[in-house]
């Protein structure tokens, strides 16, 4: 059983992909080397841009969504200082962008580097349920401005690490709007519900960014890595990226439209691998509706967890899973019951103790070889288990007999304080 991170067991169909990419060996700078890979990932960017309702859009592959996200923070500072990218950014003053308190750590690494530095990475209060939303932002905005930081870009997430969580969209584009600031949306995990017919609606406000970021090597089971970024901005990334090599980027090639198919320039690298097949073979093999039902499956049997949690004593519901993970607490003997207080209204000292619970439980599963999921705390929660559910092989048996197998561990373990 392994739920430990974002990412299960990789499609078959992609595997093979990854197996014949890996065989050619081939880049994507040019067309004369990526051929028909390139055409194919013109045909996903084409993709999201009907997916993101975007009129306009341009797009590609990258080697992870830390990546993914950098072009959003390049571009954005790019159109807040454009002379940046020639001078230098030393006379643009304390720039900074507005990030969730739960967005994944890249937004600091990122900052680090552009040359920002992690303090200007102004983080936002979150609402009960994890999502940032325009209140907090407003606050954070503020309080930027009157320490003399410069916001130029709110970065949202679609599908936070740990509770996955998908900041409010709507209310992320009203405030980027008021105060003319690009919004990029990290929806490495939370974007592929963009392929789901009823789940869609949870990215709504997505169409009014201006950048987005995106994994298909998570919900959709892609073989590592396959990540994408996209942009409403056509010609953006070669305005900033493109230094025009000419021993790859000769503008007077006649063999093909070198202005078109040659995407070298619009990228951060120069060899870029064809990781691209194994993404279009999966998705002809399967069909683009296969892919919006894994996203189904797998927000449904998050759901599924989370109500067999809350029908056994052992455990207790962190929150109510907004995505694909469910976060809950096992409880020892002594702690069930009406009259015991939740781990979120323990003393500093109680939550230090039982913090080591969920740690023993998760050592010891590891050590049998039976279960991997995540342990950790959040906030002000002491450390709880937390469980991706994106495999499409869970059913409610499974996931029932993992709250099994941790109950069982957790008994043995903890036995002489119940």
């Amino acid at each position: 059983h392994f739920y430990v991170q974002l990412c299960a067991r990789p499609d078959v169909v992609g595997t093979l992909g990854e197996l014949v990419s890996a065989a050619l060996n081939s880049s994507m700078y040019t067309f004369e080397m990526g051929s028909v890979f390139v055409l194919m990932e013109r045909k996903i960017v084409e993709l999201f841009g009907e997916l993101l309702e975007w009129p306009t859009i341009e797009g590609l592959g990258t080697p992870g969504a830390s990546n993914a996200n950098s072009y959003g923070l390049q571009l954005a500072r790019a159109k807040a200082y454009p002379e940046g990218r020639q001078k230098g950014f030393s006379g643009a003053g304390q720039m900074c962008i507005l990030s969730s308190k739960h967005a994944h750590y890249c937004d600091k690494k990122n900052a680090v580097i552009a040359g920002l530095g992690v303090d200007n990475v102004v983080k936002v209060a979150v609402d009960e349920h994890g999502s940032m939303r325009k209140s907090g932002l407003q606050v954070a905005y503020d309080a930027a401005l009157a320490r003399g930081q410069k916001p130029f870009m709110v970065n949202a997430t679609a599908g936070t690490t740990v509770l996955g969580a998908i900041d409010n969209l709507e209310e992320c584009a009203d405030f980027c709007a008021e105060h003319s600031l690009w919004l990029h949306v990290d929806g490495a995990l939370g974007g592929s519900a963009l392929l789901s017919a009823d789940f869609a609606g949870l990215l709504r406000g997505v169409e009014r960014a201006d950048s987005f970021a995106w994994n298909a090597h998570k919900a959709m089971g892609i073989p590592l890595q396959s990540s994408f970024f996209f942009t409403r901005h056509v010609g953006a990334l070669a305005e900033q990226n493109a230094m025009k090599a000419t021993y790859l980027f000769q503008p007077d090639k006649t063999l093909y439209d070198c202005q078109t198919y040659d995407s070298g320039d619009q990228s951060h690298q120069c060899g870029r691998r064809q990781d691209i097949f194994k993404l279009w073979l999966s998705m002809k093999a399967h069909g683009r509706h296969a892919f919006g039902n894994r996203v189904d499956v797998a927000i449904d049997n998050a759901r599924v967890l989370a109500q067999l949690v809350e029908s056994r004593a052992e455990f207790s519901l962190h929150s109510q899973p907004q995505f694909v993970q469910v976060c809950f607490w096992w409880l020892p003997a002594h702690m069930r019951g009406d009259n015991t207080p939740s781990p979120r209204s323990m003393s500093a000292d109680e939550k230090t103790s039982f913090a080591r619970v969920a740690m023993r439980i998760k050592e010891k599963l590891v050590l049998e070889g039976t279960l991997m999921c995540g342990v950790q705390g959040l906030d002000d929660a002491p450390n709880f288990f937390r469980m991706v559910v994106i495999s499409p092989c869970s059913t409610k048996a499974s996931l029932g007999a993992v709250l099994d197998e941790i109950n069982r561990v957790g008994d043995m373990l903890f036995s002489e304080q119940s």
